[in-house]
């Protein structure tokens, strides 16, 4: 299951990579630049916590207009738990300008992660059933212009997530009654840093 989710965010960030770039290509030839423009940003980093920590890969795609940004992002989350978070991405650049060398933003993601559980993650003396928690990130970055309508993004920040499940001792048995089910939910808050690679910037 995990190589088949870095396998498919592998394939949307390289689809997405060859749309923006085609944009890109028509936009210069017309001369114009437009108000609305497509940006992907598609990110690996690494999440620390007092406890744990585990390597993030994530993928946003959305649309800039001028200073701002919106988009939609999914990404493979290891830290603890394995996990899928889906979520909303807003930005703001200091700059309107998105041919500015160096551009500072800041960020804020909201949405849900969803939990992908590993072997590792499990006691195998006892069965599990995990449900879906909360994710949201925030911080702030810092965006290094390249050519043909690039950039490098480097961020530090701050992001929570929860994991629920429900754990239940294994028994052969059955028909023997279920006992010393426990309800558990973790809560994760990490310091998190990312670079990034952005285009049609």
């Amino acid at each position: 299951m995990n190589r088949i989710c870095i396998w498919l965010i592998i394939a949307c960030c390289h689809w997405q990579a060859v749309r923006a770039q085609a944009a890109d290509t028509a936009a210069s030839s017309s001369g114009t630049t437009a108000a609305w423009r497509f940006q992907s940003i598609n990110s690996v980093g690494l999440a620390v916590n007092s406890n744990s920590s585990g390597w993030l890969l994530q993928s946003v795609n959305g649309i800039r207009k001028q200073s701002w940004f919106a988009g939609i992002g999914v990404g493979i989350d290891q830290v603890r738990f394995r996990g899928i978070p889906v979520f909303v991405d807003l930005r703001k650049y200091l700059f309107s300008n998105p041919r500015s060398k160096y551009n500072p933003f800041v960020y804020a993601d909201a949405g849900v992660h969803i939990s992908v559980p590993s072997e590792s993650d499990k006691n195998h003396d006892r069965r599990y059933h995990f449900n879906n928690g909360l994710y949201t990130d925030a911080g702030l970055g810092l965006n290094l212009a390249l050519p043909r309508q690039q950039a490098l993004a480097l961020s530090l920040g701050y992001s929570y997530k929860s994991v629920k499940f429900t754990e239940v001792p294994y028994n052969p048995i059955a028909a023997a009654p279920t006992v010393n089910r426990d309800f558990v939910r973790y809560e994760l808050s990490r310091i998190s840093v990312k670079l990034g690679w952005v285009w049609g910037k």
